[in-house]
C-alpha cells in the first residue's frame, strides 16, 4: 500500500482495517502523522452540555430582533419599487420630420450626368445620350430597355428623376 493511499482513506474516515494498520506499523512517517493527528483530535475540547443550553437560550430574542428588521427592510424596498413602478410613463415629445428638400438645377444636371454616363457605359446604342461638352443635357431611353432589365439600379434612378424631371429625360 502506498502512503498516498493511506492518507486518502484515513482522510475519508475508513475504519483501519489490516492492510492500513500494517502500513501505519512498517512507514515511519505514515505512523508518525497518524499519530499527530489522534493526538491532535484527542486534544480538541468537547463543548459542555450547559454551553448549548445558554447558546439556545439566547437566540430566540436575538432571532425575533432580526426578523422584525427584516420585515422593515422589505417592506421599505417594495415601498421603493413599487413607488418606481406606480409613476406615469414620460412624455414623448414628436418632432416634426423635415421634408425632402427640391433639388437646385445644378444638382439636377450633375444627377443628370451620371445617370446619362451610366446609361450610355450600359446600353451604347440603346440610349441617346445629348451632351454639351461634357454635360448632360437630354437622355432618350426606350421602354422596351427598361422592361428588359427591371433590376438594374442605373434604370430605376433614371425613371424616378423622369417622373420628377420630365423635360430631361424621355421614354419612348
Amino acid at each position: 500500500m502506498l502512503c498516498n493511499d493511506v492518507r486518502t482513506r484515513i482522510d475519508a474516515g475508513e475504519p483501519l482495517d489490516a492492510d492500513l494498520l500494517s502500513h501505519l506499523t512498517s512507514c515511519s512517517s505514515c505512523g508518525q502523522e497518524f499519530a499527530f493527528l489522534t493526538a491532535l483530535r484527542a486534544s480538541t475540547p468537547t463543548p459542555s452540555p450547559e454551553l448549548r443550553t445558554r447558546v439556545l437560550a439566547g437566540r430566540p430574542r436575538h432571532f425575533r430582533s432580526f426578523a422584525i428588521a427584516a420585515a422593515i427592510l422589505l417592506a421599505a424596498a417594495l415601498g421603493f419599487v413599487g413607488g418606481h413602478f406606480a409613476r406615469p410613463a414620460p412624455e414623448v415629445k414628436v418632432v416634426p420630420v423635415q421634408t425632402a428638400r427640391t433639388p437646385t438645377e445644378e444638382e439636377d444636371r450633375r444627377q443628370l450626368s451620371v445617370i446619362g454616363y451610366g446609361l450610355k457605359g450600359l446600353y451604347h446604342n440603346a440610349v441617346e445620350v445629348s451632351f454639351n461638352g461634357n454635360q448632360v443635357t437630354h437622355i432618350q431611353a426606350t421602354n422596351e430597355l427598361e422592361r428588359r432589365n427591371p433590376t438594374c439600379p442605373v434604370l430605376k434612378e433614371a425613371r424616378k428623376f423622369s417622373e420628377r424631371r420630365p423635360d430631361l429625360i424621355a421614354w419612348r
